[in-house]
């Protein structure tokens, strides 16, 4: 299915799984250079309480994406080699032939 301009679903969810890595790449430098404030002494209690609060919001991202990347991943492979759960039934199982000729 080709909508406007040539964008496929296949497209889509390229562009998805790209945004994906951006987001848990970009949130996780975030959270690692938001870290760096805790360990400072010149800063007061409060500024680093702050920090930590930063660090919670944006901590967030990651774990968001992360957990996308299965589902984005398993529509690429099924969308790009027929194999997932779209295209077979049993693209993660054991084949029967060897476990029936034990």
């Amino acid at each position: 299915m080709i909508g406007t301009h040539g964008w496929t679903l296949h497209s889509w969810a390229i562009l998805l799984h790209i945004v994906l890595f951006a987001y848990w790449l970009g949130g996780d430098l975030g959270v690692f250079y938001s870290s760096r404030f805790i360990l400072k002494p010149e800063l007061s209690t409060e500024a680093r309480g702050v920090a930590v609060k930063i660090m919670h919001v944006v901590d967030m991202s990651p774990r968001i994406c992360l957990v996308l990347f299965l589902p984005s991943g398993i529509t690429l492979m099924a969308a790009t080699t027929g194999a997932g759960p779209a295209g077979s039934a049993t693209w993660c199982t054991a084949p029967t032939s060897s476990c029936a000729a034990r």
